[in-house]
């Protein structure tokens, strides 16, 4: 039951379908994406003798991981800027109104400096899980945006090792600010275990509590906060925009193998860089290497609960510009990312919210033997994944996304999926993975055609 958000945080709790297992794909031998074996939740010697064992050895590589991205950073920076172009300064940017912002953990603090405040919310799934939602709302009532949260809902989802703070850190042209000034009712959604949430049964010490991986987000948290807004808001109906992870689990959620039904409860489904098949990242270090690891072996590096524990204490601990520095250095080496579109003052903001705690189940379903990575993509891309209960879709993708490819996906739609109508498919030759909400001109590349198709969609 919804309690009233005046009185004290309201909590939802869906009644979602019976989930054993591995999801797999009907009519064929191939599963979707098998479960490694439920670690179990037994607090003994042996299990804190390989817990600490498996701590110290992720700690390990990731500092190697950082000093490598570190050094191969610098050897190749003088070449670059010398190289790169003068980067121009956006007319509509005012450095001098931010050059006095902190760097700082709470997402409030950048809402009210755009004019906008952040209610938290929280949700509960069926297997226990709470999730922090935040819900912009205006920071003055009597302000001339004061229709904020008077609109039609929308739900914004992160990606891997992020959270809802990735979509408040570009000031005023945020997409989660940009579309609240236009009137909309905006969610910004976090996955199970960010924000320190926790569990109804289980501490965050429990192997249990980090029992789930890809296939549980798509089956309890998106359902939970799909329902959650709409038990809230009165709409049957609300607009949704996943990146990267964030739309993997609503494919996965609306496939024929998940809970399609659900698909009635969206007028719209924005996916920003696809996470449907790998890019060529899947076949280079460290993907290459983490794809040969199978389960036993992922658990004696990794261990059984959040994956590398080191990120999140370097997170609670170390000072705000460092972390943003060395986390950006972290990722643009993993991932091959670039700031080339980005407003450089910004970097330490974006990089504030990230990474966020995933569980090592979560991980090893992207990264591990028979994973994401080596397997190339989520679904069999021969069959019909959606039945006509899927809302309309847009596809966004970059040219220069590394890590997933947009093009397959978008000739699947077009090719295997009859039932589906596909709003728009966009590809920008330049964005990269992040870029279409943190470049500077991500309003134009994408967010204008985003609430184009939202309106559209509505009719």
């Amino acid at each position: 039951m919804v309690t009233d958000r005046k009185k004290q945080t309201p909590t939802y709790t869906i009644k979602g379908p019976k989930f054993n297992g591995a999801l797999s794909l009907q009519g064929a031998e191939e599963p979707l994406m098998a479960h490694p074996p439920s670690t179990g939740s037994k607090f003994s010697w042996n299990f804190l003798v390989n817990q600490s064992i498996a701590v110290i050895l992720s700690s390990v590589l990731l500092l190697s991981v950082v000093i490598l991205g570190l050094i191969t950073r610098l050897i190749t920076y003088i070449p670059r800027a010398f190289s790169r172009p003068p980067r121009p300064r956006p007319s509509w940017d005012n450095p001098h109104r931010w050059c006095k912002e902190k760097l700082t953990k709470d997402p409030k603090y950048y809402a009210r400096n755009c004019g906008f405040d952040i209610v938290e919310e929280q949700v509960e799934t069926k297997d226990g899980y709470f999730l922090r939602m935040h819900r912009i709302v205006p920071l003055y009532p009597d302000h001339k945006l004061s229709q904020i949260g008077q609109g039609y809902p929308i739900l914004i989802m992160h990606g891997l090792f992020q959270s809802s703070g990735s979509f408040i850190t570009s000031e005023d042209r945020s997409i989660a600010f940009w579309f609240a000034q236009r009137g909309f009712q905006v969610y910004l959604g976090n996955n199970r275990a960010v924000f320190d949430m926790g569990h109804r049964h289980f501490n965050r010490y429990d192997p249990k509590f980090w029992d789930f991986d890809v296939n549980d987000l798509a089956m309890y948290d998106f359902p939970a906060m799909v329902n959650y807004i709409c038990e809230q808001t009165g709409y049957k109906k609300i607009a949704y925009i996943g990146h990267s992870q964030g739309n993997a689990i609503a494919f996965i959620a609306l496939s024929k193998w998940g809970v399609p039904e659900l698909g009635e409860k969206l007028s719209y489904f924005c996916a920003l860089a696809p996470a449907v098949f790998i890019g060529p990242l899947g076949r280079r270090f460290p993907l290459k290497y983490l794809s040969k690891l199978d389960w036993a072996w992922w658990q004696r590096v990794f261990g059984v609960l959040d994956f590398t524990p080191l990120m999140k204490f370097s997170y609670d601990w170390t000072p705000a510009t460092p972390y943003a520095a060395l986390g950006y250095q972290m990722f643009a080496y993993l991932f091959e990312w670039n700031d080339t579109h980005w407003l450089q003052r910004r970097k330490p903001k974006m990089f504030r919210f990230t990474p966020q705690p995933v569980s090592s189940k979560t991980m090893f379903w992207w990264a591990g033997m028979n994973g994401f990575s080596t397997r190339g993509h989520i679904f069999d891309p021969m069959m019909t994944w959606f039945d006509k209960r899927c809302p309309p879709i847009s596809l966004y993708g970059g040219g220069s996304d590394h890590l997933v490819l947009p093009v397959p996906v978008i000739e699947h739609f077009k090719n295997h999926e009859p039932d589906v109508r596909l709003v728009r498919e966009k590809l920008e030759p330049a964005a990269e993975h992040c870029d279409h909400y943190w470049a500077a001109d991500a309003v134009e590349w994408c967010f204008n055609d985003i609430l184009e198709d939202i309106q559209r969609t509505r009719e």
